[in-house]
């Protein structure tokens, strides 16, 4: 969702998470050392992401 806060700024949001696959983003391996550091005996390949960005104009 967009939305104009005034005339030099817009602001965004997602609506709904979007699922990020680690596997097809060829982050697994990552995954994998990050599971082990943390000592987890799972971790999911598969993760919710939101975001909210900020635009200003310059000048």
């Amino acid at each position: 969702m967009a939305t104009r806060l005034n005339n030099t700024t817009l602001f965004i949001t997602s609506l709904k998470p979007i699922l990020i696959d680690v596997g097809a983003a060829q982050l697994g391996g990552g995954v994998e050392q990050l599971r082990v550091l943390a000592g987890l005996s799972s971790i999911s390949n598969v993760v919710p992401v939101t975001f909210v960005l900020k635009f200003n104009t310059r000048g």
